[in-house]
């Protein structure tokens, strides 16, 4: 990506954003300083969809980088919360026991959605479908807003459809 002087300017101002917000993010929700560097990625992927996804005719560049800049730290705060949560294993033995005899009757369908979907999506997917909370619920738990759990809900609604559709 070429930047003009002005996307220098914007890069410059998303990087101290990105810098600011980090350690606030990793503060406030009790993540070790050993993720620090996650956090930087994922702000860095803020800032990289703020530059490139900006349009100067909708919004302020302030505004519009804050905004994805801490969208992507939220993300990661949902991810950190969820490993917390199930240590790095989306899918529980309680939760395969409960799909096999009801859900998803079959384990290479679990399989599949373990290979076509992100972590956060499995977090989503185990959250709403598994254990029956609420978008409310899990936007708590995740760090997102409930608009977000519902959009994420959303996608992986019609991702679950189509590998069922096609191993019926």
């Amino acid at each position: 990506m070429i930047l003009t002087e002005e996307g220098e300017q914007h890069l410059s101002f998303a990087l101290e954003i990105a810098r600011k917000c980090v350690p606030y993010f990793m503060a406030r929700h009790g993540i070790h300083q050993s993720k620090r560097a996650d956090f930087e990625s994922a702000a860095g992927e803020g800032v990289f969809k703020a530059i490139s996804t900006y349009n100067p005719k909708k919004s302020g560049f302030k505004t519009y980088a804050t905004l994805k800049i801490n969208g992507a730290l939220k993300d990661q705060v949902g991810y950190e919360m969820a490993k917390r949560r199930y240590g790095g294993n989306i899918l529980p033995q309680s939760a395969i026991d409960n799909v096999q005899g009801k859900t998803i009757p079959r384990l290479d369908i679990l399989e599949d959605i373990s290979r076509q979907f992100s972590f956060r999506d499995r977090i989503m997917i185990n959250l709403y479908y598994l254990e029956g909370h609420t978008w409310l619920e899990i936007s708590k738990t995740v760090g997102l807003s409930k608009s977000q759990v519902g959009q994420i809900l959303k996608r992986a609604q019609g991702k679950l459809k189509k590998l069922l559709e096609k191993t019926a």
